[in-house]
């Protein structure tokens, strides 16, 4: 388990991770035509001082101009699809936008250092980015989805009493899964090679741990076979178009 003091934020490392991860995304289950790749100095439509009213560090409003991004449609977890930030229009208000994708400040104020990545959501799946410690926070994020790689070693509380993070931060951080940034994307890949996050379409993903019906359950576990199949998660063996159509046929068996 990595230590909150061994860990550092790189933007190119975290530019890199996202980057990855829509490349996992693109060879499974989504378009390669929906991922956007940034110009070589970022992306123009981002102006350099943010959004007014965004109110958020130079570190995230470069980190966002610099990011790869996929389309808004597309599920990149269950029932969970990644803010398009360079679609954005530049005047737009910045606290709409972090209305849109950070929490009710009542119940979590998030600092200007750490940006919201994913559209609030039902599901409860919030994804938070922090600029400053170089981590990702899934807030209340479910026991089932943390596969494989391990969270930071420390407790937030401790965090306090290191000086990293002032007292009225502590209760929404202590009840996040909290990765390194590049861990975090790697456990999100780790949940789509077991098939704990299943793709039913590029637009719905779902999680193995949602309650549903006895027939849903049938239908969820006929995609997991349909997948393990044509090869997946050996990526040398994995017949997308085969995979993807085969799907789209046993769903239209299940209506």
């Amino acid at each position: 388990m990595p230590s909150i003091s061994e860990i550092t934020y790189s933007r190119d490392a975290t530019v890199q991770a996202f980057r990855d991860y829509f490349r996992l995304l693109s060879a499974m289950y989504a378009d390669e035509s929906d991922v956007a790749e940034p110009p070589e100095d970022g992306w123009a439509t981002i102006n350099p001082n943010g959004w007014p009213n965004f109110d958020k560090t130079d570190k995230v409003i470069d980190l966002l101009r610099h990011l790869p991004y996929i389309s808004a449609e597309t599920n990149i977890a269950p029932d969970c699809e990644f803010v398009d930030w360079h679609t954005n229009r530049a005047d737009m208000d910045g606290e709409d936008l972090k209305e849109a994708t950070e929490p009710d400040p009542d119940e979590a104020k998030i600092l200007s250092h750490i940006v919201g990545l994913t559209p609030q959501s039902t599901r409860g799946l919030t994804f938070l980015l922090d600029t400053e410690l170089g981590v990702m926070y899934w807030r209340e994020c479910m026991r089932e989805a943390k596969v494989e790689i391990p969270e930071v070693e420390d407790d937030p509380y401790d965090w306090v009493d290191d000086g990293l993070i002032p007292e009225d931060q502590v209760e929404w951080r202590a009840g996040s899964g909290i990765w390194k940034i590049g861990d975090f994307f790697e456990m999100l890949k780790a949940n789509l090679k077991t098939l704990n996050f299943v793709p039913f379409r590029p637009d719905m993903v779902q999680a193995t741990w949602y309650g549903r019906t006895a027939e849903d359950q049938e239908t969820l576990e006929g995609v997991r076979k349909i997948y393990k199949d044509h090869g997946w998660p050996d990526l040398a063996r994995y017949r997308k178009d085969g995979c993807l159509a085969t799907i789209d046929a046993f769903l239209k068996t299940r209506d």
